[in-house]
């Protein structure tokens, strides 16, 4: 008896290590990349939905649509907190996008779909690493827009204009508030190519009469 149930447990044992393996190597490749969503992260959640996937398959006895739907939805929360708003920057969508097909690759091993798991493992390590420097290639010709909101000294409304004549700059949507606290709010938006919000970022920072800014271009992926 204890020799069939040794059995049975082993595919279960050999589909978790595959589940461990696919979603550590995409995992490790985020790690690398220095995301939050990382080695363990990626590995758990391919494990998880492996295991519910082998919870349906062995208790249900068929190959219930129901357990991938619950599957899908509570991956998506969990994608969902990988997306952050930082100023005016939305970053994390990669990192929510890698979740969620990490999920689907944990319900394949779980339905024992092997070489289908491991042949989409392998598209989404190279859409992972192969896309990346295209996507960085192709946005040094792409327009980006930044929208800014700093809080200067009195004198830095003349440094910020300084600023944009240096780097021939007509930013739109520009506006100063003086307020009775003898600091100037201003806002504005600009359009252009990565290397010249990247410029303009620079510049931003290394202003001395800047108290405080919020928002920042929105050049990273």
């Amino acid at each position: 008896m204890h020799g069939h149930r040794i059995e049975a447990l082993l595919p279960i044992s050999i589909e978790l290590l595959l589940a461990f393996l696919v979603g550590g190597a995409i995992g490790l490749q985020r790690e690398l990349k220095g995301k939050p969503a990382g080695l363990k992260t990626n590995a758990l959640i391919c494990m998880g939905a492996c295991i519910y996937t082998v919870l349906s398959r062995e208790v249900f006895g068929a190959r219930d649509a129901h357990i991938p739907a619950q599957i899908v939805s509570g991956i998506g929360f969990l994608g969902g907190g990988a997306i952050l708003r930082e100023g005016f920057n939305v970053t994390g969508l990669t990192s929510a996008a890698t979740i969620w097909v990490v999920g689907a690759l944990g319900a394949l091993i779980g339905y024992q779909q092997y070489s289908m798991s491991i042949e989409a493992a392998l598209s989404i390590l190279a859409v992972l690493v192969v896309l990346s420097p295209a996507e960085r290639w192709i946005a040094r010709f792409t327009a980006h827009t930044c929208e800014e909101r700093l809080i200067l000294e009195e004198r830095g409304v003349e440094q910020i204009s300084q600023l944009f004549a240096k780097l021939r700059l007509m930013p739109s949507e520009l506006r100063f508030e003086h307020r009775d606290n003898g600091f100037v709010h201003v806002t504005f938006t600009h359009t252009g190519k990565r290397q010249e919000l990247e410029r303009l970022h620079h510049g931003l920072a290394e202003l001395k009469c800047r108290v405080e800014r919020r928002g920042q271009p929105r050049v990273a992926a």
